[in-house]
């Protein structure tokens, strides 16, 4: 028996207790119900993970131990369950022979899917403008039109004596009632003041513009033959506002490429840094560790911390005998 508490958004906390009779224990033999899941494997579920072996995370902190605390009762054993054994959904297991679990939430009830929220629309400055300059015309049309509704229907009975206005001296019967039918008159003779037109040439201008910057060579990368990707035509005009740019880390706005040019090794240094193509030390470090055994206990120290500090993950690729290496950036 497994309680879980109610569906929540926090992606760091979970509590729980799973109950069981211990295997052979009087009464029938212990269930063994769950999922196994291959490695490697994206989780769809969040999934509560009972026990697994030598079990790695992309970082959650996921460990492999299934109980932190045990009591045995009447030989039933109760485990308390916390964030250490939930794998959310879309969790990535590394390196996992094997994982024995079960489904605790699923659809709008995963921590997922109740932490989503809609995205916001992204709008121009020149966008903002022109939207704020059209809701003051509006209430200006609005207002030019109540005054003259007004007006209009005060002094209703002094146009009608006007025979070049009503030529058969009474007024054409209206299927609205005065007041809001000649308000809706009035408004479609003041809809000039609304520039309509505007938005349409505005959506021309973005498109064209969209159009110079996936065609311009100067921001077309050869190596990866990717050009310049508009997402969001109605942004580009934002460029020529831009005056500073902060960027996070290496790689964001700049080619990240790292290759080995260089050791230093007790104070030696093997390798050229303007080589091209990566390390050429590798038969320098090698004469050096064989010229007297002290050479070769730092060499072999210095290259079992290279091999060993380090968050480099091998993973099997798609194809057989393929071999990825993945890393925190």
């Amino acid at each position: 028996e497994v309680v879980a508490e109610a569906p929540q958004p926090s992606i760091h906390t979970f509590n729980g207790s799973i109950r069981g009779r211990h295997r052979g224990a009087a009464g029938g033999p212990a269930s063994q119900d769950g999922v196994v899941i291959d490695n490697p494997v994206h989780a769809p579920l969040d999934f509560l993970d009972i026990e697994s072996g030598a079990m790695a995370s992309d970082g959650t902190g996921l460990a492999a131990t299934a109980a932190a605390t045990t009591a045995a009762v009447h030989d039933v054993i109760s485990h308390v369950l916390n964030s250490k054994n939930i794998l959310l959904r879309g969790t990535k297991l590394r390196n996992t022979a094997w994982c024995l679990g079960l489904v605790v939430y699923t659809g709008a009830d995963t921590r997922m899917a109740r932490n989503q929220h809609p995205p916001t629309a992204k709008m121009a400055n020149l966008e903002r403008s022109i939207n704020r300059t059209i809701k003051v015309v509006m209430g200006l049309q609005v207002t030019m039109t109540l005054v003259s509704d007004l007006l209009y229907c005060y002094y209703k009975n002094v146009f009608a004596g006007f025979w070049y206005l009503f030529p058969d001296g009474k007024e054409d019967a209206n299927a609205l009632p005065d007041p809001l039918g000649y308000f809706l008159t009035f408004f479609l003779i003041y809809s000039n003041l609304l520039p309509i037109s505007l938005y349409a040439q505005l959506e021309m201008c973005n498109f064209c513009q969209a159009h110079f910057i996936k065609n311009d060579l100067a921001m077309y990368d050869e190596p990866q033959d990717c050009p310049a990707a508009v997402r969001s035509t109605n942004l580009c005009h934002e460029l020529g506002q831009v005056s500073y740019i902060f960027s996070d880390k290496t790689g964001t706005l700049t080619q990240n490429v790292m290759e080995l040019k260089q050791v230093s090794v007790a104070g030696r240094i093997f390798g050229e840094a303007k080589t091209v193509g990566g390390f050429c030390g590798g038969k320098a470090l090698k004469a050096a560790r064989g010229r007297s055994p002290r050479n070769a206990e730092e060499i072999d120290a210095f290259l079992e911390i290279m091999a060993v500090a380090h968050t480099v993950v091998a993973i099997p690729g798609e194809r057989h005998g393929e071999i990825r290496y993945e890393a925190e950036s």
